[in-house]
């Protein structure tokens, strides 16, 4: 981290939590572009997912299986 950066994170530090989450957010927001076509693959997968599980292809877990599982490995 260079002496700038450094300098911004401990003024930063200062602030009240409210103000560094609207920091944090803003400079969240100019990493995480919009890309139309990574969200139109997104769409597409979704829908063949879903058509799959109606269809009986595909099954579904329960979240408290996902989450017990993790949580063994963790």
């Amino acid at each position: 981290m260079n002496m700038r950066a450094q300098t911004l994170l401990e003024e930063a530090l200062q602030l009240s939590s409210n103000d560094r989450a609207m920091i944090v957010d803003g400079i969240l927001h100019t990493l995480d572009k919009p890309d139309a076509t990574l969200d139109s693959a997104w769409v597409v997968e979704a829908e063949e997912r879903m058509s799959a599980f109606k269809a009986g292809t595909l099954t579904a877990v329960h979240s408290d299986e996902v989450f017990a599982a993790l949580g063994k490995r963790v």
